[in-house]
């Protein structure tokens, strides 16, 4: 399936988003855009990835999750707790793991499709213009909202059944990082945690890294994605050095994984 996509304001950008499924624990995703390319391919038991960033821009982070959510969702949940409600737009489901994890779900009440995504801090997924597409019925107009802002939109433009595969599109792109996957990997849980220490003269800010936390649970590298500014982020990097996880889990191995950490100060 192929998708142009646009992030809206002063510094947006607008690009392509291509998916290939080949069978089982196999794919493909390339993401181009004005100063940032993304191309992994996916095996059952690794990840290959080639990207200008050591990170995942938030915008492309946010389009990930719009897509997958408006082509792939599965509903219900295993081992979810559903508790369903009539609204007066449509019909919604309210899906609850925990606390602090749940989304609102809500259907077309004609036709029963998704229409709409909404989590616990008010951000929504909006799926419209729903058609038949080699026999499957799929939005083509997908957009993204945080408090009430459009963030991302995105257009389906392809999505069909391939008679054969290139089988350069199931090769590792030059260059490319392996990275341990698996289906029903646990992400790393923060187990102890140094608060960063406020600044003197300090006001106010919000820090935010990518980090590598290694098979030991601890952080082996990192790097700054957004700053709070330079002594927030010295701060915030240095608390960072003691922080302790429980590692990734793969089929009950600990694995490598590169994820994010966000420090707010105030």
């Amino acid at each position: 399936m192929k998708f142009s996509f646009r992030v809206p304001g002063e510094h947006g950008t607008q690009g392509t988003y291509q998916f290939w499924s080949f069978e089982r624990s196999r794919w493909r995703t390339e993401i181009s855009a004005r100063g940032y390319h993304h191309t992994e391919v996916g095996f059952p038991d690794h990840r290959a990835v080639a990207a200008d960033l050591p990170y995942v821009p938030q915008p492309i982070q946010t389009l990930l999750e719009l897509v997958s959510n408006g082509t792939e969702y599965q509903w219900p949940l295993n081992g979810a707790k559903l508790s369903v409600k009539n609204e007066q737009d449509g019909t919604c489901a309210v899906i609850k793991r925990e606390k602090k994890n749940e989304l609102q779900l809500c259907f077309d009440r004609a036709t029963s499709l998704l229409h709409t995504v909404t989590d616990r801090s008010g951000n929504r997924f909006e799926f419209l213009d729903y058609q038949s597409i080699d026999g499957r019925m799929v939005p083509r107009k997908l957009n993204a909202y945080e408090a009430k802002y459009l963030v991302v939109e995105a257009k389906l433009e392809t999505l069909q059944t391939l008679a054969t595969v290139d089988a350069a599109l199931t090769q590792p792109p030059p260059n490319a990082e392996n990275w341990d996957w698996c289906e029903n990997m646990q992400p790393p849980k923060l187990i102890r945690a140094i608060r960063p220490m406020m600044p003197f003269g300090a006001w106010r800010g919000f820090s935010r890294f990518w980090v590598v936390v290694g098979t030991d649970g601890r952080v082996e590298q990192g790097g700054l994605m957004d700053s709070g500014g330079p002594a927030l982020d010295r701060a915030a990097a240095a608390a960072m050095e003691d922080w302790l996880f429980r590692p990734a889990m793969c089929q009950g191995i600990p694995v490598r994984v590169k994820t994010t950490a966000s420090f707010a100060f105030q």
